[in-house]
């Protein structure tokens, strides 16, 4: 008798989740659809200027940097933290913060959106981010807001997991360009000559995304062929990145202090040419890009204490950007290098080789200490062994982000130039946290500061 009671009161706790799982479900689906009829409407009714972002790496950067190139022309109006979904991107046509699970707050969004279709000014330009981390997903984001203007930054093995190959990812990503639409809003020097296609030409399957669209296409690279070119490079601690922007008629030098990697380098050529496309004021555009500096843990250059230099890119990760941040950090550096490195996540069949290569580049640029956090980047441990790195003094495998602090804290001298890199899952940001200067401001300069998630435990993914 006792078992049976025992069997019915499980059965019964388990059909209670299952159907609160479905009741949260039908309301988030019924919420989703409210947002995106909204989103259309306003868009409907003020005819904004859409340039949309999308890529595996850099579209956050490329975002912020097109808004800031931009907004002294135009009322500009960007995607603000992580909102690039089917969330994230109506909340910004809105411009409403995300409202989580709070009644009141969706409330707030109800009110903000009835404000802005009926009695506050309409910002004349949207700059959204468009996330895509399975198929289909660049589809429901373009029915709800299509662009004008689209900027591609990269194609990589990032949420790899969930496709086939690169190929199905460019092809995803793609989707962008599929569905630029022609302008008809109220800028009128820029009726006729959109939409446009803005695509990064060093990504993988440029060529191939350029084939499907019928729009004007443009091209920009770092070191290569394309319409839009960055040479004479040169990236120093002191005066940041100084490069030449090239078109096809002339020539002009931008200096960026508070940027580093030529990664980020790209960020700013897309800002450049979409300014440029816009027919607008690049000598002016290149003097506000002064004050340019990258998100909350992209390629941000932090003060340590004890006089050591952090570069924090712990919003995120994937192989490509991890590699690169890496070669920024050898550059960057005249002393000694660090690199804390977390687990990449959601790469597919081929985690264990991207990790594999993600280390043997640690290798190549010859990083002075390696600590390793996470499953798949312990499992990468022996090619460091291989290399000649010695455990517990040149290379370190740990389980997590607090661990790693700690052993940055001993290993750290003056001088140092320190890496710290992964996914979002594996909570890299609070490395940074324990190392950073205390006269840093930890809530504006870190990514991940909100108090979601910092009472968010950390666990292993």
């Amino acid at each position: 008798m006792k078992m049976f009671r025992y069997s019915f009161s499980c059965c019964g706790s388990g059909l209670f989740v299952f159907v609160y799982q479905k009741y949260v479900k039908m309301i988030e689906k019924v919420l989703q659809k409210i947002l995106a009829c909204q989103a259309r409407m306003l868009i409907k009714k003020h005819k904004p200027l859409v340039i949309g972002v999308t890529g595996s790496y850099g579209k956050t950067s490329s975002r912020d940097a097109i808004a800031h190139a931009i907004s002294s022309q135009f009322s500009v109006r960007s995607a603000q933290h992580n909102l690039n979904n089917e969330y994230g991107v109506p909340l910004t046509v809105i411009g409403a913060e995300a409202p989580g699970k709070s009644i009141a707050l969706w409330a707030r969004v109800f009110v903000r959106w009835v404000r802005q279709m009926y009695v506050t000014d309409y910002p004349s330009v949207l700059v959204l981010e468009y996330g895509v981390d399975q198929p289909g997903d660049m589809g429901v984001l373009t029915s709800i807001v299509a662009p004008h203007i689209a900027v591609i930054t990269a194609i990589a093995a990032v949420h790899q997991e969930n496709f086939d190959d690169l190929g199905a990812i460019a092809r995803e990503k793609g989707g962008l360009f599929d569905a630029l639409v022609p302008y008809d809003g109220d800028i009128t020097d820029l009726h006729g000559m959109l939409p446009i296609a803005l695509i990064n030409a060093d990504t993988a399957h440029s060529k191939d995304i350029i084939r499907r669209t019928s729009a004007s296409v443009y091209t920009y690279s770092v070191g290569g062929e394309a319409d839009f070119t960055a040479s004479h490079i040169h990236i120093s601690v002191d005066a940041g990145a100084v490069f030449k922007f090239n078109m096809i008629e002339r020539s002009m030098p931008v200096r960026l202090p508070q940027i580093v990697g030529k990664h980020t380098v790209s960020a700013v050529m897309a800002a450049l040419g979409v300014a440029h496309i816009l027919k607008l004021n690049l000598v002016g555009i290149t003097g506000d890009l002064t004050q340019f500096a990258s998100p909350p843990g992209r390629m941000r250059l932090l003060s340590g204490g004890n006089d050591v230099m952090i570069i924090d890119d712990t919003y995120n990760a994937s192989p490509d950007s991890t590699q690169a941040a890496l070669v920024a950090l050898a550059d960057l550096s005249s002393g000694r290098t660090i690199a804390i490195l977390g687990d990449m996540l959601e790469l597919g069949p081929e985690e264990r080789d991207l990790h594999l290569d993600t280390v043997q580049c640690a290798v190549r640029q010859k990083i002075d200490i390696v600590c390793l956090v996470g499953v798949r980047m312990s499992a990468a441990s022996s090619v460091l062994l291989d290399a000649g790195y010695v455990a517990g003094e040149t290379m370190f495998v740990l389980d997590s982000p607090l661990e790693a602090a700690d052993v940055a804290v001993q290993v750290m001298q003056p001088g140092d130039a320190v890496l710290i890199k992964g996914s979002q899952g594996m909570r890299m940001e609070m490395v940074t946290a324990r190392i950073i200067s205390p006269e840093v401001d930890v809530s504006r300069a870190l990514c991940r500061q909100n108090n979601t998630w910092l009472q968010k435990p950390f666990f292993q993914p």
